[in-house]
């Protein structure tokens, strides 16, 4: 898993000029995943960008290319997850309404517990 996100990494740099060999990547999108344990914004949005850009940076990405290259491979970490996660949720049957009559459920049982 951690190969694909480096391979990702390196064909979004790719992608966006800031050309990274393929350890570089795999240095970025380690110290990116590590600074993710900072408490930040959903998502790490900021964290995952700041890393990114000073990492790639660091390894000589033109910074706007650093910076284009942070926000790609966060949209490509982000987006499967959230498109995909929902349907893959109701396709286990699972989803917010069966939730919800489980808890008017168990409320309505200690109601009446308590009467």
């Amino acid at each position: 898993a951690w190969l694909c996100d480096a391979t990702m990494f390196w064909l979004a740099g790719q992608s966006v000029g800031g050309t990274l060999s393929p350890l570089g990547a795999l240095l970025v999108m380690a110290i990116t995943v590590l600074a993710t344990v900072i408490p930040s914004a959903p998502a790490y949005v900021g964290t995952f960008e700041l890393a990114t850009v000073a990492v790639a940076g660091s390894l000589g990405v033109p910074p706007g290319n650093a910076l284009a290259l942070a926000v790609l491979a966060h949209a490509l970490s982000l987006v499967p997850t959230i498109v995909l996660g929902p349907i893959a949720l109701a396709g286990m049957g699972g989803g917010l309404r069966p939730l919800s009559l489980a808890a008017v459920a168990e409320r309505q049982a200690q109601e009446s517990a308590s009467s």
